[in-house]
């Protein structure tokens, strides 16, 4: 299965998809350039920028994919 088909899988599985899930649940580095793919093969995927706290508590900006 290519990272194209898991990310889509789990897209509709799971209705989003951060870098972080990418890099925990499927084991992909680059997410963006995957849903880049993805866009360019017709699927409509949304991008949702969110603010979130790291691990030290401070704020920083993720992106969240979106069907």
């Amino acid at each position: 299965m290519s990272q194209r088909e898991r990310v889509l899988i789990y897209l509709k599985t799971n209705g989003s998809i951060t870098a972080l899930d990418a890099v925990k649940d499927l084991g992909i580095i680059d997410l963006a350039g995957r849903v880049r793919d993805l866009r360019a093969m017709g699927h409509e995927i949304k991008s949702v920028p969110e603010t979130v706290k790291n691990r030290f508590g401070e704020p920083c900006r993720i992106v969240r994919y979106t069907l």
